[in-house]
């Protein structure tokens, strides 16, 4: 989906998102060069939490991924959603409210995107600039999970596994005496192999496109020649 700064400037929403990202962390390195300032005991305990060695984080993560997906695929306005997402301006022309749908739906992601910063800052318990640049596996976790970059296409509960397979890959490799640099190559190969898989239907059918016309081309040569 765009944003109306996306649609405006006609940028991707990928792209603006990373832009802004890039700005927010330089921002960020300039008010505070260094780690410091602990987060209050009292915040962390409340976040982390757990029932016997189950968190509660976990069990709330997964209680919300099943709930919104069925919200996104069985209800009037999580289909509205989808089909913004898919093609904003036939939604448009069917009399949906585009404008409020990706301004509510940019800012349901950022609240979700601040609530995962609070349990960030619990885990590391301090205030540091360089920790939480986790863009590559948010990208990755979404594609795998069946999320289109193009939008209106995705799943909740499949990015929710996606991003426990990726965490899997960056807790497995130091066990197996591996440098961690091949996480961040391994994360970049699951991406462009789930682009491939997207498009694979796309350029199947592109190639018996071109061998139909070169086909006909062929037997009209062939006629020509007779």
């Amino acid at each position: 989906m765009k944003s109306k700064l996306d649609a405006s400037l006609r940028l991707p929403s990928i792209v603006a998102t990373l832009g802004t990202l890039s700005i927010l962390e330089g921002a960020s390195l300039l008010l505070r060069g260094f780690p410091q300032g602990p987060i209050n005991t009292d915040v962390t305990g409340a976040l982390t939490t757990s029932i016997s060695f189950v968190p509660v984080a976990f069990i709330g993560v997964v209680v919300l991924a099943a709930v919104a997906d069925t919200w996104l695929y069985r209800t009037r306005t999580g289909l509205a959603l989808r089909a913004v997402g898919l093609d904003a301006t036939s939604s448009r022309r069917l009399g949906m409210p585009t404008g409020r749908t990706i301004l509510l739906a940019f800012v349901l992601c950022s609240l979700m995107a601040s609530v995962a910063g609070f349990y960030l800052a619990a885990e590391v318990q301090i205030g540091s600039p360089i920790i939480g640049n986790q863009a590559l596996e948010s990208i990755a976790a979404a594609v795998l999970g069946g999320a289109s970059l193009a939008g209106g296409k995705g799943s909740f509960v499949g990015t929710l596994l996606a991003a426990f397979f990726l965490t899997e890959i960056d807790n497995v490799l130091p066990l197996f005496q591996q440098p961690a640099e091949y996480a961040d190559m391994t994360i970049g190969a699951l991406i462009l192999f789930a682009l491939v898989l997207y498009k694979a239907p796309e350029l199947v059918a592109g190639f018996r496109s071109r061998s139909q016309v070169v086909g006909r081309l062929r037997s009209r040569q062939g006629e020509a020649a007779a």
